[in-house]
């Protein structure tokens, strides 16, 4: 996990101290905040790259963890949020307000570690995709609308449910935006905006407790029925298979 700031916001020190022994072997830069706990929280200047609250030191995390959410520069910032037990009925809530994953105290230094470091791979490959995938568009212009488009469809996935609904978002004419896709790549607007999902479930499959139901609301499907068909459609086996698949393989 080299070459990435962790940030830890916990009122005790004492209770996360094993947690920060492992992040500050692996990471740049550990930050633990005890005074950013409350909803009114800005962290954007520290920089992090992934997030971790302390849910036995946070009074009622489920604001905190929205007013993250909601900072511009940390709506793909993993957060990962630290629960009493291993199955939680606060680690299910977190994960329903937007963290990437909850881990319980009791967990093993070895699971820590990988289960961190599976989140910053994700967010490593996410930075690359967005950096490089338009690099060699041109003109200019063509390249910052298709940037912005991957950019709003990744922070509003729930609300983009087809090509007019970016359209709209993003104040573009459709039919501008689906030449642009045709043009530039090799889907059309309305396949980008698919794979883009299917991406997404697949990190939230491999890396979280989330349900079918709940990845399907938050990918703006209608329901887990019609997740399920887009998914084995693109993947050709469908999202519990794939699901079983990645928990089964080794990370490294």
């Amino acid at each position: 996990m080299k070459k990435f700031n962790a940030l830890l916001l916990s009122k005790d020190v004492l209770q996360i101290s094993r947690f920060v022994d492992i992040l500050k072997s692996n990471c740049s830069e550990v930050c633990i905040c005890g005074e950013h706990t409350s909803p009114s929280v800005d962290i954007s200047d520290l920089k992090p790259h992934i997030v971790f609250i302390d849910s036995l030191s946070v009074n009622n995390f489920s604001p905190l963890l929205k007013a993250i959410k909601n900072q511009v520069n940390l709506k793909r910032c993993p957060i990962i949020v630290i629960t009493q037990d291993e199955i939680s009925d606060d680690g299910v809530a977190a994960l329903r307000d937007g963290a990437s994953d909850y881990i319980s105290y009791k967990v093993s230094d070895e699971e820590f570690y990988l289960r961190a470091s599976h989140q910053l791979d994700h967010l490593r490959t996410e930075t690359h995709d967005v950096i490089y995938q338009f690099d060699s568009v041109y003109p200019i212009e063509d390249r910052t609308i298709l940037m912005e488009c991957e950019r709003y469809i990744n922070n509003h996935m729930s609300d983009i449910h087809n090509v007019a609904d970016l359209a709209i978002a993003l104040h573009i004419c459709e039919r501008k935006l689906k030449d642009l896709f045709q043009e530039h790549t090799n889907l059309t607007a309305a396949g980008f905006i698919r794979e883009r999902k299917i991406s997404r479930a697949k990190e939230l499959l491999s890396t979280t407790r989330m349900v079918m139901v709940d990845i399907a609301v938050e990918l703006g499907y209608s329901n887990a029925a019609n997740f399920a068909t887009a998914f084995k459609h693109i993947e050709g086996i469908t999202p519990s298979e794939y699901k079983l698949k990645s928990r089964s393989t080794p990370i490294f």
